[in-house]
């Protein structure tokens, strides 16, 4: 499950993505940052059935803050998705491009 992350390389790049992006990010939607946006663009929230970090209950509020989101569980799968569940990942971004396509 969490082998690909031990290879020095992955886990660098792992360790950064959360330090710079998802950590920050997270404390902006959680001070209420983006409350008065409106999410135009076709977007799935993703994340593993098992996962005890994103349980779908915690996903809420988006209602009234976006046009086309969709909230996906992917069984087999907890916080490490797209090691643990590569060809759903690729699944439902393949689902959002022709999603997004359509809407042109």
């Amino acid at each position: 499950m969490i082998g690909p992350l031990r290879q020095p390389a992955r886990a660098r790049a792992a360790s950064a993505l959360y330090r710079r992006f998802i950590l920050p990010e997270a404390m902006r939607i959680v001070a209420g940052t983006y409350r008065d946006r409106w999410l135009a663009a076709p977007t799935v929230v993703a994340g593993g059935a098992d996962d005890p970090l994103a349980r779908p209950a915690f996903l809420g509020g988006w209602q009234g803050h976006a046009a086309d989101i969709r909230i996906e569980q992917v069984h087999g799968a907890a916080h490490h998705l797209p090691h643990e569940q590569p060809a759903a990942v690729v699944a439902l971004a393949l689902d959002l491009a022709a999603r997004a396509a359509t809407r042109s």
